[in-house]
């Protein structure tokens, strides 16, 4: 069984915005979009990394939906 896996680049604001938050059980991403977000089925992974020069691994997720 294969893992599906998504890495997604954010910015450093909103990673710095969160941080300062520990104690938040659930985070809502989304984008004003028309299209349906298809990267990922409901259950898979993700991860996030900051842009340049902050880079690394600093977040992650399961799909919702």
């Amino acid at each position: 069984m294969g893992i599906n896996l998504v890495l997604a680049v954010t910015v450093g604001d909103c990673f710095d915005l969160l941080r300062q938050k520990p104690n938040l059980a659930e985070v809502k991403f989304w984008a004003p979009s028309a299209a349906n977000f298809l990267a990922l089925p409901p259950g898979e992974r993700f991860r996030f990394k900051l842009h340049a020069p902050r880079t690394g691994i600093v977040g992650g997720g399961i799909c919702a939906h």
